[in-house]
């Protein structure tokens, strides 16, 4: 099978979509307005927590930036909103336990 672009290519061109998408994600699971919705965006934010696995988000001490960022994100939602836990629970095998104690 013919590939127009190589690994790094796709996800250079991906790379900028992420954070938006990411902002997409946290601002509608706290109010998604289906249920069909509500129930494809765990799989949406794991998805992209696997992607994001791969791709070249460390800084120069060997820190992942972007799981960094992204879970004081989620812990600074209020304790009410379901889409926090759910999240969290995503981004636990990422970054560990440790990083999720508030």
């Amino acid at each position: 099978e013919y590939c127009l672009y190589s690994h790094d290519d796709l996800l250079r061109l991906i790379k900028p979509m992420l954070h938006p998408i990411i902002e997409m994600i946290m601002l509608t699971w706290s109010s998604p307005p289906t249920r069909q919705i509500a129930a494809i965006l765990p799989v949406v934010f794991s998805n992209l927590c696997t992607l994001l696995q791969h791709m070249d988000t460390y800084n120069d001490d060997g820190d992942d930036l972007f799981f960094k960022k992204i879970t004081k994100r989620i812990l600074s939602q209020p304790l009410n909103r379901k889409g926090r836990y759910e999240a969290l629970e995503i981004l636990l095998p990422y970054v560990g336990a440790q990083e999720l104690l508030f």
